[in-house]
């Protein structure tokens, strides 16, 4: 994660709130790793019937790899959480309604 290029998020219309909750998120030096490095994987519970299923901690840990590639991979400026914002929608619709859509 250190002395990487910043890769910044797409807005997709109504993100702004949660692409800074995502680069917050990012660059926490205890949880980034976590993730990236899939450690996250034994403490998934998806049998709990009030949870995602994984949906979101898998799609977080993919976002995150796409935001610190590894060595070698090509990294771009910015991109787009599209598949994250459709994981997070999926388990709360109200974070994808556009505001006057109530």
């Amino acid at each position: 994660m250190l002395n990487k290029r910043p890769v910044g998020l797409r807005n997709l219309g109504n993100t702004c709130f949660l692409n800074a909750a995502v680069q917050c998120l990012a660059h926490s030096p205890l949880l980034a790793p976590f993730f990236l490095r899939g450690l996250f994987v034994k403490d998934l519970n998806a049998a709990n019937i009030l949870g995602t299923g994984g949906d979101l901690a898998m799609s977080f840990a993919n976002l995150l790899c796409q935001l610190f590639p590894q060595e070698g991979q090509s990294s771009k400026s910015y991109l787009s959480p599209q598949d994250f914002l459709a994981a997070v929608c999926k388990h709360c619709a109200l974070v994808g309604e556009q505001p006057g859509e109530q």
